[in-house]
């Protein structure tokens, strides 16, 4: 893959290059939904220019975990058990030594 020759070769930076498409805002036949669309469903950058000058950048969100990845990941976790309510107590007492009235500024 063309790709991660270029990685190997220049590093990562070189490849961000190369995966940016660029696009003139002058441009008045722009169609922004099917530009943003694209962004999204092929993940690619766009950049954004005035002539020669980048003003702007559109990258696509970085997903992390799914719904279901995140309720298999939170389903293997253990369960409190018999420390639930110690646990929920502890963390009761806590919260209430953080309501004083504290001046963190006061000398």
């Amino acid at each position: 893959m063309l790709a991660s020759r270029i990685i190997m070769k220049y590093g990562v930076d070189a490849v961000r290059e190369v995966c940016v498409e660029k696009q003139d805002i002058s441009d008045p036949e722009i169609d922004w939904a099917k530009l943003f669309r694209h962004v999204a469903r092929d993940q690619v950058t766009i950049e954004l220019g005035d002539g020669e000058y980048a003003i702007a950048q559109i990258v696509p969100v970085q997903k992390s975990v799914s719904t279901k990845q995140f309720a298999s990941i939170m389903s293997s976790l253990p369960s409190f058990g018999d420390d639930c309510e110690a646990f929920a107590q502890d963390i009761e007492t806590i919260r209430e030594s953080f309501k004083e009235d504290i001046d963190p500024w006061a000398s």
